[in-house]
């Protein structure tokens, strides 16, 4: 279950040993059927996070789930003990003089125990007791134990393997990258793995380490794929906007020798990363990522492109900036906010050469 749900999924070892009972739902926009799965992510502070799965992946959490049962009411009689226990310390002064290691112990553990009553990934410790006094207390199986568990599995399916979490992650984000998702794949990973930057996603697509050869494969169709980006920006009926879309405007008066060898050698020596709303050359300076949220700094971001495939993007854009334009409870610096934008976007549309549409009644039939 445990490989399933990470290889399905993508999580962090952490996020998956999270899962809570009935920790999921399925969802239907548009007639397309969504199923999510809800954790809680430490790592970088997220907090409560959902995951998209697919749903064989739900239905295994429903397995587990009746696997957890028997040890969720294991874990509910040792909080009703360790609270039984607080209580006679209560009664006696004296027990909390004597004994205040132990009562600070019995809080700490029945800390632990709230906590852990509604999760699905649950197994017997052999270095602790219970109230019971039997050695085997029920606990959230932690990363140790969850890699021995991994381990045995790739042993028991006969192949000498230490398999992990981070290769079950690589994977998913590898797969989702030459998935029909296109050129929004690494926004899908980023959010997904809930990555705190692209070039992690970046980096988790490639895989390297599971097999040399679809790296190189991957690599290969990364750089066609950008070289076709780029052929697209040198043509001269191409408009272009952002900070980098004006500088390359610019370079086609430059005469070339062989246009095809300047692209293959340019695609391979710089790294196009789409936000959604543009394309981003920025390397290791710049926005850290804060564009892909907030698009109107690619506008004029020296490593921002904006080209004809994102003009419905930019209208949308431009919408929602004229519908916040019509908030007036505000105060002024929303209004400030919302004419900056507003101009930002007429003149990404204006240079794009596409009509900027005008305020409807309402957001929602705008778009």
């Amino acid at each position: 279950m445990l490989y399933l749900v990470q290889i399905t999924s993508g999580m962090r070892n952490s996020e998956a040993v999270a899962i809570k009972s009935n920790a999921w739902r399925i969802e239907v926009r548009n007639g397309v059927t969504y199923h999510w799965v809800t954790t809680t992510e430490s790592k970088t502070g997220k907090g409560v996070v959902d995951f998209l799965v697919p749903p064989e992946t739900i239905e295994a959490l429903r397995v587990l789930q009746q696997y957890a049962e028997p040890l969720q009411a294991r874990l509910a009689k040792e909080i009703s003990w360790l609270e039984q226990q607080l209580w006679k310390a209560e009664d006696d002064p004296l027990a909390i003089t004597r004994g205040s290691l132990a009562r600070v112990e019995l809080l700490q553990r029945l800390t632990v125990a709230r906590a852990s009553i509604d999760n699905l990934f649950l197994g017997h410790s052999q270095y602790s007791a219970d109230g019971s006094g039997k050695r085997s207390r029920v606990e959230v199986m932690t990363n140790m134990s969850s890699r021995a568990a991994l381990i045995q599995l790739a042993r028991d399916a006969g192949v000498n393997w230490k398999l992990n979490n981070h290769q079950c992650r690589k994977t998913f984000a590898w797969t989702v990258a030459n998935s029909s998702l296109g050129r929004t794949a690494l926004i899908f990973v980023k959010w997904q793995l809930k990555h705190a930057s692209i070039s992690m996603s970046q980096l988790y697509a490639a895989n390297p380490r599971q097999d040399a050869s679809l790296y190189e494969e991957f690599y290969e169709e990364m750089v066609s794929a950008q070289a076709e980006v780029l052929e697209s920006w040198f043509d001269p009926e191409q408009a272009l906007s952002g900070g980098g879309g004006r500088k390359i405007m610019q370079t086609r008066a430059i005469a070339i020798k062989d246009r095809k060898s300047l692209l293959r050698h340019t695609a391979e020596h710089i790294t196009i990363r789409s936000t959604g709303h543009s394309w981003c050359l920025a390397e290791q300076s710049g926005c850290v990522g804060e564009g892909i949220y907030e698009a109107i700094r690619c506008a004029s971001c020296s490593a921002g492109v904006i080209d004809e495939s994102h003009a419905a993007t930019w209208q949308n854009i431009h919408l929602s900036n004229l519908q916040l334009a019509t908030i007036t409870d505000c105060g002024p610096v929303v209004q400030r906010r919302a004419d900056r934008e507003i101009a930002t976007s007429v003149a990404v549309l204006d240079e794009l050469g596409v009509p900027v549409p005008v305020q409807l009644k309402n957001l929602d039939e705008a778009l």
